[in-house]
């Protein structure tokens, strides 16, 4: 796999748990566009 996936910004949500966003062409709709990524974890960093 190549490309480049980068970490956008991350916050902290009212139930305590993180939600994070970022970008990447690693994957998804191909290398010749990028995708967005959302990810929340709990308060542990398990998804």
């Amino acid at each position: 796999m190549t490309g480049t996936s980068v970490f956008g910004s991350g916050i902290e949500t009212a139930d305590g748990n993180y939600f994070f966003g970022g970008a990447t062409n690693s994957f998804g709709a191909g290398s010749n566009s990028g995708d967005i990524f959302l990810m929340k974890t709990d308060n542990n960093g398990d998804l």
